[in-house]
């Protein structure tokens, strides 16, 4: 079951077809011409409209939403929209120095396994899934 739910303050055909190929049900609302964000949540994609962005980042700021706002940033957003407790599949690990996006093998070709964001310098201590914190403050580093 997908856990983190986030927004992205964008909204794309490219970024809704891959939410859909990590397993999200993507809510035919995204595809309207209003639809400026996309929220994520418990399996589910939906979309806010630009008529009720005031309202919902209102709701955003004042805590009655909780949503992890992503801004803009894509990687950050599916990294996050990513996370599940029932498999590893196309989430972020880390040893605290290395980064990598776990794979697994496509239609039995390949090897399922670690692909690493860059060359790994500490392949000594083994990688965790990276929390919601790690990967944030990663992003955060990044920009």
């Amino acid at each position: 079951m997908f856990k983190t739910k986030c927004f992205i303050r964008k909204n794309t055909p490219e970024l809704r077809g891959k939410l859909e190929k990590m397993g999200y049900r993507v809510c035919r609302c995204t595809g309207e011409a209003t639809a400026v964000y996309l929220m994520a949540g418990h399996g589910d994609i939906h979309a806010v409209h630009d008529e009720s962005v005031d309202i919902f980042e209102d709701e955003v700021k004042s805590g009655t939403c909780k949503l992890i706002d992503c801004g803009d940033n894509e990687l950050l957003f599916l990294a996050l929209a990513a996370m599940r407790d029932d498999t590893d599949k196309d989430q972020l690990f880390t040893n605290g120095i290395d980064w990598a996006i776990k794979r697994e093998a496509a239609r039995n070709l390949g090897l399922p396994g670690f692909e690493y964001l860059s060359f790994p310098r500490d392949v000594n201590t083994p990688l965790h899934k990276a929390t919601i914190e790690e990967i944030m403050e990663q992003f955060k580093m990044e920009s």
